[in-house]
């Protein structure tokens, strides 16, 4: 009988975590889509952008695409679009002229630095609103559940598995 209250409450507490997860996903990308408005730039382009901005050669078309979770022909539209804006370049790898690498502009890092400054002031402000005792909290709350999330198996379903 234990058992079944435990599960019962841990059901609760996951179904509970599930809501709130999707809740602050999609409002925090619901967020960076208007402020990427501001610079017309899709979340799409903003994530490839900012891949090639961590990185410091560039990056290969198959790279960036497995990077940002898109199939290849979709990212070759996304960088045909940040080509023409003149944010990336895409050009022959010297090493296998096979492959196409891309890059960010000049143009492209300012903008890459304009955002990133945008985002921290509206993270500035979030911050702000939270006490200093809740803010390491957060801090240690998330970096402790994505801890978890990425050392987690592939989900399997449990409802044949358990049938």
């Amino acid at each position: 009988m234990n058992e079944m209250i435990d599960r019962n409450d841990l059901d609760n507490e996951a179904a509970e975590l599930e809501a709130l997860a999707l809740r602050l996903s999609w409002g925090l990308r619901h967020r960076l889509q208007q402020q990427l408005e501001v610079f017309s730039l899709t979340l799409p382009q903003y994530m490839t952008m900012n891949i090639l901005h961590r990185g410091s050669s560039g990056c290969s078309m198959s790279e960036l695409a497995e990077a940002s979770n898109q199939l290849s022909p979709t990212m070759t539209g996304i960088v045909d679009r940040l080509v023409e804006r003149g944010l990336v370049t895409r050009e022959r790898d010297d090493r296998d002229r096979r492959a196409l690498r891309v890059e960010l502009t000049d143009e492209g890092r300012h903008l890459m630095a304009r955002i990133s400054k945008q985002k921290r002031a509206w993270t500035r402000g979030f911050l702000q609103a939270l006490l200093p005792e809740e803010r390491v909290t957060i801090n240690a709350v998330l970096l402790r559940f994505l801890e978890v999330v990425e050392a987690l198996p592939a989900p399997v379903d449990e409802i044949k598995a358990g049938e």
